[in-house]
């Protein structure tokens, strides 16, 4: 059967304990058993043997020859008496003969039986001795290190170990990390809420395990894995650090979820808009901006900004028009366009969208399905579009305050920017969070499907 095989990579000086316990045996070299030794002595003596047989086998032929003349010779004095005792003389010279032929084959054939139960006798006791079938090299033991169920990495290279048990044990030795860096999936988080931290080291190096910790676990906890579980509102640490203690660090900012605000923006960008982004930064906040598509034309810089900030990019259809008015067809023609422009400019492909007017019949609801994208609604109404003047709007936002409020703010009016702006202290003060549409239903366990209306 197939050896196991397993497969490791470490870093010089990182260890790894392989999922069972093996005895790692060395190189042996061949030596020359009792076996070869009782062969070549038995060759030898069957050799000498059937010498010693040929050599006696011809001495009796010629003594046979020699008697046969003396009997022709005899022959001419006393025919019959000659040829009586020459016959005599023939059977026991052929008798003496033959005897003597058996005599050596039957020595010969003991020499050569006795050699061979020699051979079988040396054959059993060599099976019967160890037999190391898999062996490791010194060059495998100059890479790793074998203890127990521990393998440590001593130098760069490939080290192929060979077990007992069949088991086959290759690891791979790379550099030990000289840098460490850690990157955040979110500069910020809430609680209750959880992001990764991912570290990275310096090519053709080797980390298995990372040790995770956090400057205050009150604000934040990290785990084996680097998972970040916000725990209470304030800024947090998390430490990164390698098997041969190189160390970096990333600072993540924990808000509070207790009192959560969805602000959302329609028929931007406009003139205004980068004073918002910039006031929405200053607080910490963030929002979900539904964009018109003749607005967007011209603005890349904008929608980047927004999209470094953190801000979500939805979609508010390309002119504006009221949707119930236009057939399915139309309405996804309407929203392809939209948000081919936005991808155009940022990379990111648009999944949430909010009819101009709140306008969404059966129709429209049918291309949204189609399109994969939700309809988002509100639930708060300010009406900042009934006037043109900012304490109104101030007023009127800090009015319909609380916790699940889905707010609409026209970005696409000065007065409307300037009073939210002035709005902003208050909510800080007063403990709310603004946040983006896709944070507030994740926060909130909410919802979002294609083709359905949400309000919050």
């Amino acid at each position: 059967s197939q050896a196991a095989k397993y497969n490791y990579t470490i870093g010089v000086g990182e260890k790894v304990k392989i999922n069972k316990t093996i005895k790692i045996v060395k190189k042996v070299k061949k030596k020359k058993t009792s076996s070869d030794a009782s062969k070549n002595a038995d060759k030898k003596t069957s050799s000498d043997a059937s010498k010693n047989a040929d050599k006696k086998t011809s001495s009796d032929a010629s003594k046979n020859a020699d008697k046969k003349t003396s009997s022709d010779a005899s022959k001419n004095a006393d025919k019959k008496t000659s040829s009586d005792a020459s016959k005599n003389a023939d059977k026991k010279t052929s008798s003496d003969a033959s005897k003597n032929a058996d005599k050596s084959k039957a020595s010969s054939d003991g020499v050569i039986k006795a050699g061979a139960k020699k051979a079988d006798s040396s054959k059993t006791t060599a099976k019967a001795s160890p037999k190391i079938t898999m062996y490791n090299t010194d060059k495998a033991f100059k890479i790793v290190s074998v203890k127990g169920k521990t393998i440590t990495g001593l130098k760069v290279g490939t080290a192929k170990l060979k077990c007992t048990d069949g088991t086959i044990i290759r690891i791979k030795v790379k550099k030990a990390p000289k840098k460490v860096t850690v990157k955040s999936s979110k500069d910020y988080m809430f609680t209750g809420d959880v992001c990764k931290v991912t570290p990275s080291i310096n090519k053709n190096s080797n980390c298995n395990k990372y040790t995770y910790s956090s400057s205050s676990k009150r604000v934040a906890t990290v785990d084996k894995k680097g998972v970040v579980t916000g725990k209470a509102k304030g800024t947090v640490t998390i430490t990164v650090k390698t098997y041969n203690n190189k160390k970096a660090s990333v600072k993540i900012r924990v808000k509070s979820a207790a009192k959560l605000i969805c602000l959302t923006f329609d028929d931007g960008p406009g003139e205004h808009t980068p004073q918002m982004l910039a006031a929405l930064k200053k607080y910490d906040y963030h929002g979900t901006f539904f964009m018109v598509g003749t607005q967007i034309s011209g603005k890349k810089d904008t929608l980047l900004t927004m999209l470094k900030d953190g801000h979500e990019l939805g979609m508010h259809s390309w002119q504006h028009d009221n949707l119930d008015n236009l057939t399915q067809a139309q309405v996804e023609a309407d929203i392809d366009k939209t948000r081919a422009l936005i991808k155009k400019y940022t990379g990111v492909y648009s999944k949430i969208m909010r009819p101009p007017y709140g306008n969404a019949d059966s129709e429209v609801l049918a291309a949204f399905k189609a399109k994969g994208v939700p309809c988002i609604l509100w639930n708060s109404n300010i009406e900042d579009y009934l006037t043109t003047s900012s304490t109104v709007v101030t007023n009127n936002i800090l009015k319909v305050s609380r916790d699940g409020v889905v707010l609409l703010v026209h970005d696409s009016h000065s007065w409307s920017v300037t009073g939210l702006i002035n709005a902003l202290p208050t909510l800080k003060r007063q403990g709310y969070e603004l946040v983006t549409v896709s944070e507030f239903c994740r926060l909130r366990h909410k919802k979002l499907t294609a083709g359905t209306k949400f309000f919050g």
